[in-house]
């Protein structure tokens, strides 16, 4: 089965599932890929908003 990425209706990433549809979460929306961030957020013009990220402020 191949895994499907979701986010909820305000662009929230909720994750993927590669199990059957009757188990997604309610109200889940497909993606086609998942962000790079988990705390990223899908606006409405399909653009991922990353500036919900944690700053790493640890020196290099």
């Amino acid at each position: 089965m191949t895994t499907k990425f979701f986010v909820d209706e305000s662009g929230k990433y909720l994750g993927g599932w590669d199990t059957p549809e009757s188990e997604y979460p309610p109200g889940a929306i497909e993606i086609p890929a998942p962000p790079e961030h988990g705390a990223d957020v899908l606006l409405k013009n399909g653009t991922w908003d990353t500036s919900g990220r944690p700053v790493d402020n640890e020196p290099a």
